[in-house]
């Protein structure tokens, strides 16, 4: 065997440990970008998969094209029947469900064989125990989700607004958030635009939020903010600034001053708030989710003024003397309360076999609707004490004893009493 023997100047020996630790250094920004592409992988992953999931654009066109048909098909047939002076013929068509049946996931229909008719110009409640599907049914109504099977007609020409009622706002200027609906309406998308509304726009927005009860403070803010004056402390920093640097400065500090503002309201004025913004709106079919379960008796009771006269006066705070020449207002809402169902002009009731009930006394609804969420609640009170008495007796529990009632909540008009083994543990 042979070795080879040779040798190294300590220069050469330097300029080699220089390049080893170099490319180490290399190595290891290389290792780095592997181990972030790695991490990144799976929501790349994700994303290109959602992004090549099926869309509904075929299924949307075909079921366009059926409404189309039955519009025309209603039209000539309502056409034939009005008298002179009987107003608009597509005034008078209907909502219909008819075995409209739908799914999410694992073919387990939430709605099945679902057939009801809404009248246009009505006030219309839909009620059902807890998880029966008044959420799906209202999604359905907006065109959000589409029926697996049957037909859900909705006249083309009816403009449909569906408020489901979040935790939160935006954090933005009050003004925007308030006008949001109106501006989108008129095609008015940039966002200092509300600043150019009109006096009138502006006034009427201001009586509903003051006819909601929202406070006072709040509503001289929007006030300031949508006619442009400073003295608002709400406002989006568009003003004109002498450079760049402090127009951006502006901006960040009336953010700030906005976040602050917004994120204090309570949850009650949020609610109220996205209940004035659809109002201002006036949309020809408004379908409000639960608009009333972050409010007081009195301020739902507002809402529900609000909304009747929403009905009966083709808008709200619109002129009464030409109510004969605007389009019906329909409002359709779901709620559990017996107090705001009574109210409506019709209530439907789906049942726990995912059908609407056909259309009887408003009494009779709301006494079998009291009944169904009456079990329920009761079936979870039940499972709850059974759970706490269950953790009561388990070993982890000690011999520690707890006495506690269950609070009965203030806002529900017709409470019931607890059961006595519910009352104290």
């Amino acid at each position: 065997m042979a070795f080879s023997t040779w040798t190294l100047t300590s220069g050469s020996c330097t300029a080699a440990l220089r390049a080893l630790l170099g490319s180490t250094a290399l190595h290891r920004r290389v290792y780095v970008c592997m181990v972030e592409i790695h991490a990144s992988y799976p929501s790349c992953w994700h994303v290109v998969e959602y992004m090549n999931y099926p869309t509904d654009l075929s299924h949307r066109a075909q079921l366009g094209h059926r409404n189309s048909e039955e519009f025309q098909r209603r039209l000539q047939s309502l056409t034939g029947e009005s008298a002179p002076g009987d107003g608009e013929p597509v005034d008078k068509m209907d909502i219909t469900f008819e075995n409209v049946r739908f799914c999410y996931v694992d073919d387990k229909a939430i709605i099945r064989s679902m057939s009801m008719t809404i009248s246009q110009g009505q006030l219309v409640a839909i009620t059902g125990p807890p998880g029966i599907g008044c959420r799906t049914v209202t999604r359905l109504l907006a065109g959000e989700l589409l029926p697996h099977s049957g037909t859900l007609f909705v006249p083309p020409h009816l403009r449909v607004l569906r408020v489901e009622i979040q935790p939160n706002l935006w954090d933005g200027p009050l003004a925007l958030t308030v006008f949001f609906g109106l501006l989108a309406t008129n095609q008015r998308t940039r966002m200092e635009d509300y600043r150019n509304l009109q006096g009138a726009e502006i006034e009427r927005g201001l009586r509903i939020c003051r006819r909601l009860n929202i406070p006072e403070d709040l509503v001289r803010m929007i006030r300031d903010d949508a006619s442009g004056s400073d003295a608002g402390m709400v406002s989006v920093g568009l003003r004109s600034c002498e450079s760049d640097e402090s127009f951006h400065k502006d901006v960040r500090a009336e953010e700030l001053n906005n976040h602050k503002i917004v994120s204090s309201v309570p949850a009650s004025v949020r609610t109220k708030i996205q209940i004035a913004c659809a109002l201002i709106c006036d949309p020809p079919v408004l379908v409000l989710d639960k608009p009333l379960q972050f409010l007081a008796i009195d301020d739902a009771t507002r809402v529900m003024e609000c909304l009747r006269e929403y009905v009966d006066n083709s808008g709200l705070e619109r002129s009464e003397d030409h109510r004969h020449g605007r389009r019906p207002r329909t409002c359709i809402f779901t709620s559990s309360s017996a107090m705001f169902l009574a109210a409506a002009d019709a209530v439907l009731t789906i049942g726990e076999d995912g059908a609407v009930k056909p259309t009887l006394e408003t009494e009779k609804l709301v006494g079998e609707t009291e009944k169904l969420i009456h079990d329920k609640e009761e079936g979870i009170l039940r499972a709850k004490q059974q759970h706490i008495s269950g953790w009561f007796e388990s070993p982890l529990s000690g011999r520690r004893t707890i006495s506690m009632r269950l609070p009965r909540s203030p806002q529900t008009p017709n409470d019931r009493s607890l059961p006595e083994e519910c009352q104290s543990i």
